[in-house]
């Protein structure tokens, strides 16, 4: 098997980084804002609008616009796939989108 396909894809690693430090700092969005910004696709340029300062500030301009897209469709089949409350999330959605990045990094095998 490639490597490649068993490595923890970086984006998600880099994006789980990002909203972990939010959440520590005590950030939230209301988990339905978040569901709707993925549905309409803007989850990322809306993050970068809220997020684009100090002191609270997401760089995610790493992530290219084709890895963003591509992660805007796992999000939404795991949104399509699974209740909210699977991934222990009411509140929060910075913290969902933080458990839809452990969930595509956890080996298959678990899932």
């Amino acid at each position: 098997m490639d490597d490649a396909a068993t490595e923890p894809a970086p984006k998600y690693w880099y994006l789980a980084d990002q909203l972990n430090r939010l959440i520590d700092q005590g950030q939230s969005i209301p988990v339905g804002e978040v569901q709707e910004r993925i549905e309409d696709r803007s989850l990322f340029d809306q993050l970068e609008e809220l997020y684009r300062g100090d002191p609270h500030r997401l760089d995610i301009a790493i992530i290219s616009a084709d890895e963003r897209e591509e992660m805007l469709n796992a999000f939404g089949s795991m949104a399509n796939a699974h209740e909210i409350r699977q991934f222990g999330i009411a509140h929060n959605g910075l913290g969902l989108c933080l458990a839809y990045c452990l969930h595509k990094l956890q080996p298959h095998d678990l899932e």
